[in-house]
């Protein structure tokens, strides 16, 4: 043992092994340990960031189709037209040209027989068992995917899609002027939607990185992407609202880094309880920290081996100046630089020297191009957390505003609404609600096309933005129907103007129609009301009466 430890030979190879350890050891336990964890939580929230953009998507969507399907059915043509009228027909054929995802709408009578659809499709046929029809009666609906049933044979399946046909349905009651049933209002929404809509959100590389979408619903199956039957129950996390992202089998043997947010389900008689997850192998999630590890054993691997080499010969030659080069394999290991510069007498020597000097140059020079290229690795990954940031920012923005009009909308809308509300209730004044509609709209779609009537609602919507002060709400609700909000303002102010919006607008010239009028109704939020919707429910109803009294006029709620 003596021998082994005052050996010069096997001192110079332990000092040689021990450079390279203090060298490489760190930092390849820096990469193992604080660059992993580091990486899988970076990783998590860009997880974590696509499942809420997908759930956000998903969930206006749902509540924009809800929302249509609701306004029709309360609209003049659903409450008064004649059902097995070929108008009616034509209406139903033309809301269905208007979304590429409606694969059947019908109307039945309030026994379930359905009296109008379009292509003819069950028309005569009894749909009374139906989930949709039944829960209708109860209040708007919207229902979990399903197979088709009675349209499965009837109805093409798309060329993108195989297996059977599946649906979200989108139901809701039709009622008369007097408030009693008439029949049930039916949308089924082709799920090829959710297929398109997850497209517009992927990223670029997530076919590269291994990054999958599903959506899950109550009852823990996956409805996207379609999968055989038999494979839609996963074993996937239970994951609550804010908890970071973390590593699951799925059933497996693989692990995935998994994130997942609930979809807010619409207002529906039964819940949705859908949730969107994301994940990505491990192997993906680490392919950069296993990388860099690799790398650095390489590098660190090849010195120790050219170190042990130069220690067998250095052992072989030398005998003299030990405790120099003692002193500068020292100062080496410490990561500093050092200077061989020994008083030597053979060629043989001066090119050891000249060696080990070019050797510790280099070995110092990998450290610092390794630390740089960690350094750089973990830049490009802040700067793509950013990026993901900054989209999400702008999604979030375009999802309160209404594309075609420019216009806040109906969500934009309810939470100003929701603001003043607030402010209202902790001792501030009361705000006033203007509710206004285009007279005739569907006349001037249907006389000249749904590109005139963008533009009136356009037209329409600069009118109302410019006619309004800085501190009031203006937004569109949805189809023809606008809303102004208009804080610290009494009913007197309002009615002006709400008469100033609607002179402004029935003077107003727009090719090729002319004038449009507008109707509205006015009403003012008080300390008693329960909550925002009470004004703006009041102010719907008169808009209702102006409609009533003859259009082009402003009715205020009586006080």
């Amino acid at each position: 043992m003596n021998w082994v430890t005052r050996s010069f030979r096997n001192l110079l190879v332990t000092t040689m092994v021990g450079l390279v350890a203090l060298l490489g050891v760190p930092m390849f336990l820096y990469v193992t340990v604080a660059y992993t964890q580091q990486q899988v939580e970076d990783r998590g929230q860009i997880l974590y960031h696509l499942a809420n953009t997908a759930a956000i998507a998903i969930s206006e969507n749902l509540r924009e189709r809800s929302r249509e399907v609701e306004l029709l059915a309360r609209s003049p043509l659903y409450v008064n037209a004649n059902f097995t009228s070929p108008e009616f027909r034509a209406s139903l054929e033309r809301l269905q040209q208007s979304y590429s995802y409606y694969s059947w709408i019908g109307l039945t009578d309030i026994n379930g027989t359905v009296q109008a659809a379009t292509g003819g499709l069950l028309v005569g046929q009894s749909v009374a068992q139906r989930p949709w029809f039944q829960e209708a009666k109860k209040g708007v609906y919207v229902g979990d995917l399903h197979e088709a049933k009675l349209l499965a044979a009837l109805i093409p399946s798309p060329s993108n899609q195989s297996g059977p046909i599946r649906f979200i349905d989108f139901a809701v009651q039709v009622e008369n002027a007097q408030g009693q049933p008439r029949g049930v209002l039916g949308v089924h929404a082709h799920w090829g939607w959710s297929e398109d809509l997850l497209n517009l959100i992927t990223p670029q590389d997530a076919s590269e990185e291994h990054v999958e979408f599903f959506i899950v619903n109550g009852n823990n199956e996956v409805i996207f992407p379609d999968v055989p039957r038999q494979n839609r129950s996963l074993s996937v996390p239970v994951v609550n609202e804010g908890d970071a992202a973390h590593y699951a089998s799925w059933g497996s043997q693989e692990r995935y880094l998994t994130s997942a947010v609930a979809v807010n389900s619409p207002d529906s008689t039964i819940p949705l309880n859908w949730k969107v997850l994301v994940r990505q192998p491990e192997d993906k999630v680490l392919a950069h920290a296993r990388g860099l590890q690799r790398a650095i054993l390489a590098v660190f691997g090849v010195g120790l081996v050219l170190f042990l080499i130069l220690a067998w010969l250095l052992s072989r030659q030398l005998g003299r100046p030990i405790q120099q080069l003692t002193h500068i394999a020292q100062a080496i290991a410490e990561g500093k630089s050092a200077k061989f510069d020994l008083t030597l007498h053979t060629a043989e020597m001066r090119s050891l020297n000249q060696a080990l000097q070019e050797m510790a140059t280099r070995l110092l020079r990998n450290q610092h191009e390794l630390e740089a290229a960690a350094r750089e690795l973990e830049n490009k990954v802040e700067k793509r957390t950013q990026e993901l940031a900054e989209a999400n920012t702008k999604l979030a923005a375009q999802a309160r505003n209404d594309a075609l009009t420019g216009l806040p909308n109906r969500l934009s809308a309810n939470e100003f609404l929701a603001h003043e509300f607030h402010n209202m209730k902790r001792g501030h004044e009361s705000y006033s609600v203007v509710m206004l509609d285009i007279d005739h709209f569907k006349k001037v779609n249907d006389t000249h096309g749904h590109a005139t009537g963008d533009k009136v609602l356009q037209h329409v919507s600069r009118i109302l933005a410019q006619s309004v002060r800085e501190n009031d709400f203006v937004g569109r609700m949805g189809g023809e129907e606008f809303v102004a909000v208009l804080p610290l303002t009494q009913l007197s102010e309002a009615l002006l103007v709400a008469e100033k919006i609607r002179a402004s607008v029935s003077s107003a010239y727009i090719e090729p129609i002319g004038q449009v009028s507008i109707s509205a109704g006015v009403a003012v939020a008080k300390p008693d009301h329960a909550s925002a919707d009470d004004a703006v429910n009041q102010a719907d109803a008169m808009l209702y009466e102006a409609k009533r009294a003859g259009r082009n006029r402003v009715m205020p709620n009586a006080l």
